[in-house]
């Protein structure tokens, strides 16, 4: 059966180690939440932006932004927020990821709709890396309410106790995806990161060599 996707970018969030709104980084001539949804529209024409308002200046007109329904919960609280407006619309499943990823591409976000496609799953699809949670580049669909209203109600706002305590299916990351889950949280990571980017082209020219 077709599943009916979303893609959420995961937008609010203080900024505090950076020392500027991480959203607004400018990459590839654009800024870093731009170059996000750009990539996500590309995947699905279902985007939401999650945790602000919508720029005066914003260039996709068909993307959505919601504000959290209850302020300052962190990304448990998006995600219930998006989840809300999931189910309001019969979205199946909703692909969660932050911003301040600027590796994640287009590549990226279709091979996590395509592994979420091929399996059964409630809570959602949780991606590893190593071993590792990525709890901002999974998937999740609205059987999750009623536990992160549980979660929210007792003060629990990890993703990662959500996921402990939830009815999940886990996915390691492949190489050639595991390397765009750098993300960027201080400007010694910004300054880094350009030195990662250059390993994911390379992942990239090599998985098309292989396939040609």
């Amino acid at each position: 059966m077709t599943k009916n996707y979303a893609v959420a970018i995961f937008a609010g969030g203080q900024s505090s180690r950076m020392g500027s709104d991480k959203a607004e980084l400018c990459w590839n001539g654009a800024s870093l939440l731009q170059h996000a949804c750009a990539n996500a529209l590309r995947a699905t024409d279902r985007v939401l932006v999650v945790g602000r308002e919508r720029p005066a200046d914003w260039p996709f007109e068909s993307v959505e932004f919601i504000l959290d329904e209850v302020a300052d919960l962190g990304p448990l609280g998006g995600l219930q927020t998006v989840l809300e407006l999931a189910l309001r619309n019969d979205i199946d499943h909703v692909l969660a990821f932050a911003c301040d990823l600027p590796l994640i591409d287009e590549a990226a976000l279709r091979w996590l709709l395509c592994e979420a496609q091929e399996r059964e799953i409630f809570h959602g699809l949780v991606v590893t890396r190593d071993g590792e949670l990525e709890p901002l580049f999974s998937i999740y669909t609205p059987s999750c309410l009623p536990l992160t209203h549980h979660q929210l109600a007792q003060g629990r706002r990890s993703l990662h106790g959500l996921i402990e305590r939830g009815d999940f299916e886990y996915v390691e990351a492949p190489p050639e995806i595991a390397v765009c889950l750098h993300n960027v949280n201080t400007p010694n990571d910004w300054a880094q990161i350009q030195n990662v980017r250059h390993r994911v082209l390379e992942h990239r020219v090599l998985d098309v060599q292989e396939k040609s």
